[in-house]
């Protein structure tokens, strides 16, 4: 894989030439999707904290906080990170939506499906319950789209007419982002070598030590 290198006053881009075998390769390995998502998560949590230390401040009448709600902010990330794990599952069990040098996530003229983390569950086989699936579709896809980025929903259409989100809703985006990490990198070890196996199995003990107990439950 070669690489091309752009300099600017503030540091440098790497842009890399593959070819359309290493665009499959890369994007059907599991860890990439996991690693992406790894950062994701501990922000969103991160995120999460501060909010409710800044609650309990202004509750105390104490000078440093901020009145600017992180909550959105952190569902967007989480949401993010559910969206790298639950395509590392669909492209462990279908690697074929990695070819020709791009990711196939819709079929046909339909719309793209690449951030429905219902429908990329679905195509992936990967079993959701009840309420995980009520939190993605009602919380995480709305998130991804608009009200995690903007003021507004897309369309008036998905506009929801009221919209009540508390830190409890992380229960479900823990359960599903460990289920579906530990899924991936499970069936990812098919066929691999002794060394992938390995760095798989590192990457599956690392995560549960990505997010101090401090910062979860804090």
């Amino acid at each position: 894989m070669a690489f091309d290198r752009d300099e600017y006053d503030y540091g440098a881009v790497w842009r890399s030439s593959m070819t359309n075998e290493e665009f499959a390769e890369i994007a059907r390995r599991p860890d990439e999707w996991i690693d992406a998502a790894r950062p994701l998560r501990v922000s969103a949590y991160v995120l999460k904290a501060q909010t409710l230390r800044w609650d309990v401040a202004r509750i105390k009448t104490e000078s440093e906080t901020s009145r600017v709600s992180l909550l959105f902010t952190s569902l967007f990330l989480a949401s993010l990170s559910l969206e790298n794990v639950l395509k590392a599952v669909l492209l462990v069990r279908r690697p074929e939506l990695a070819a020709d040098g791009r990711l196939k996530f819709q079929n046909g003229n339909e719309k793209s499906w690449g951030h429905d983390l219902v429908r990329i569950a679905n195509e992936a086989t990967f079993q959701l319950e009840q309420e995980e699936l009520d939190f993605v579709r009602v919380s995480c896809n709305p998130c991804i789209v608009s009200f995690g980025r903007y003021p507004m929903a897309v369309s008036k259409a998905s506009a929801p007419s009221m919209w009540q989100f508390s830190t409890g809703a992380f229960r479900y985006f823990e359960s599903i982002f460990v289920r579906a990490a530990e899924t991936a990198l499970r069936e990812g070890r098919n066929g691999a070598t002794a060394g992938r196996v390995a760095e798989l199995e590192r990457l599956a003990a690392e995560i549960g030590n990505d997010v101090p107990q401090s910062i979860m439950f804090g």
